[in-house]
């Protein structure tokens, strides 16, 4: 139907969409964004009400694909509410629209599992630490459980009842033995991975001393620069540091805080998509660390990967865009 624009919401988004397309898609994502020139990416971020309210827009060109867009959020208050629009590099023609809620989880943990893949050597099942109990940390474990064989997990917040409610509905859900534990180090100890998404909004939730001995650690808390989740030397000590995308070497607060308090060497920064190809081999015992901020192309590869899937099942909604093509008169 030429020249209609299919609209996927929310329901949809969750329904199309399997653990085994996110993982798909963030590895073509990753293996784009680290080709110069592939990938060609914007931000730009508007705050009003003293930063009480703001929108964001994190643009993307992706030639090779045929596409180009951006996401789109805002908050007001409390609520944030986010949209993905994409658009065909070859006549501009909008393609679509899709919720991006869902979708913002689904490629965060999905991208955050596939670091792990890279950075993890063990064999056997595997202890996973979870930091955080929202629902970033629950899409983590899920994703953990797509690309690894776990035997246990334990997870840990400040929020007793919310870890609590985490540990039962992801051992029903999981079918793993999950338990709840009330600190970092308990949750970390003799763990073979750790995956972290807290809320980011207040103090480091810890130090370099309290993952000691932890051999790999993903992070996707703190993606702006006063946001903590990680203390800066938990960088420096690392093995190997690994991130999904340049711009959290400048936009994280724990890679800046790395830098600028403990002397972090940006040079040693690997992105996820070289080592996908390239597995890095670390020199020593040290912790392999992941760091994801999020990036567009993440976020577009995924809704291009929505929108054909939606056509395929018919779902969604086709619609007349509210845009055309200006007439010089």
């Amino acid at each position: 139907m030429s020249g209609l624009m299919r609209m996927v919401d929310g329901p949809d988004v969750t329904a199309l969409v399997t653990q085994q397309d996110a993982l798909a898609a963030a590895r073509e994502a990753a293996l784009a964004a680290a080709v110069p020139g592939r990938v060609v990416t914007g931000r730009v971020q508007v705050d009003w009400d003293q930063g009480e309210s703001g929108t964001r827009f994190l643009v993307v060109a992706l030639p090779d694909l045929g596409v180009f867009g951006y996401k789109q959020f805002h908050w007001i208050g409390d609520g944030v509410h986010y949209a993905c629009h994409l658009f065909s590099t070859e006549d501009g023609a909008p393609l679509g629209v899709v919720d991006a809620a869902a979708l913002t989880t689904l490629r965060t943990a999905a991208t955050a599992a596939l670091g792990v893949q890279a950075l993890h050597r063990g064999s056997g099942d595997a202890t996973v630490a979870v930091i955080g109990s929202g629902a970033e940390a629950r899409a983590g474990l899920r994703a953990l459980a797509a690309v690894t064989d776990i035997g246990e997990a334990r997870v840990t917040s400040r929020n007793p009842a919310n870890r609590e409610a985490f540990a039962a509905d992801m051992a029903t859900e999981l079918g793993l033995k999950v338990v709840a534990v009330d600190s970092v180090r308990a949750a970390v100890k003799d763990a073979h991975i750790a995956y972290s998404a807290t809320a980011s909004n207040g103090p480091v939730v810890y130090r370099a001393q309290d993952i000691e001995g932890l051999p790999v650690l993903a992070s996707i808390g703190s993606t702006a620069p006063d946001q903590r989740e990680a203390a800066g030397d938990v960088f420096t000590s690392a093995g190997v540091v690994l991130i999904d995308t340049t711009d959290a070497l400048h936009e994280s607060g724990d890679l800046i805080e790395a830098r600028d308090r403990f002397g972090f060497d940006s040079a040693r920064a690997l992105l996820l998509g070289t080592a996908l190809e390239v597995p890095p081999t670390a020199a020593d015992d040290r912790t392999a660390v992941f760091k994801s901020i999020g990036s567009p192309e993440q976020d577009v590869v995924l809704a291009l990967h929505i929108l054909r899937r939606a056509e395929q099942q018919e779902r969604g909604r086709l619609v007349q865009p509210a845009m055309s093509r200006k007439q010089n008169l």
